[in-house]
Order: C-alpha cells, then sequence, then structure tokens
C-alpha cells in the first residue's frame, strides 16, 4: 500500500533486552470512506490494533467516515493498514486515505500502548 510507507524522523531507541536499536515508531493517519459505521469497524480496529502491538484511537466523523491514528512498529502498522481496506463483516471500505500523522495526535492517544475509541467529531 503506497500511502502507507513514510514515517516522520525519530531518533532510533534501544531495546535493551536485544541489545539493538529497534526500528523508530511508524505513524500514520488514516481516514476512511465507504459503509464504515454501524458495522463495529472502531471496535475492529481497535481488536486488530492490540493484536498487533499497535497504539492509537479511532473515532466516527459526522460526515460518516472513520478517522484513526496508528503508532507503532513500521511492520505491525503496515499490517494494520492494509487490513483496513476489507474491514470486519458488513463494512464496506470504499476509500482510505492516508498520510504521515502529526505528532500533536499524541495526546489524543491516552496511556503509552493503548487503543481508544474516542467520541464522534
Amino acid at each position: 500500500m503506497a500511502g502507507c510507507v513514510g514515517t516522520p524522523p525519530f531518533k532510533r531507541m534501544v531495546d535493551p533486552m536485544a541489545g539493538e536499536a529497534a526500528p523508530p515508531p511508524k505513524l500514520v493517519h488514516l481516514m476512511i470512506s465507504g459503509r464504515v459505521q454501524g458495522v463495529s469497524y472502531r471496535v475492529w480496529l481497535q481488536k486488530e490494533a492490540q493484536a498487533r502491538g499497535v497504539s492509537g484511537w479511532a473515532r466516527n466523523r459526522s460526515n460518516g467516515d472513520v478517522e484513526a491514528f496508528l503508532s507503532g512498529s513500521p511492520d505491525a502498522v503496515q499490517s494494520l493498514c492494509e487490513i483496513c481496506r476489507s474491514g470486519p463483516p458488513y463494512a464496506r471500505v470504499d476509500q482510505i486515505l492516508l498520510g504521515e500523522a502529526n505528532s500533536s495526535v499524541l495526546a489524543l492517544m491516552g496511556p503509552q500502548g493503548s487503543f481508544n475509541i474516542l467520541p464522534t467529531l
């Protein structure tokens, strides 16, 4: 998925258990359009993110879209971006707009490592 590849510059972190540098987290902003409200898309996304160790949040938008922010290892975020194209049963994803996320959205995330469902905006 071409739009889900860029990451902002981050310092490399060292994993004390592995003794080697861990890749910097990938931050991605998604706007998902189609029949994505009323089909448990946000709850499905939360479960899929938690299974991959991805942090972030998802919320419904008043225009019918679902907006999400993902933060995690590049491979985990890429995997999650790819399955967002199909979504949960009964969802129909027409379009996903992907972009690099601004670090200011981190404030909406809550505790590190969590994935939250936020109120509609």
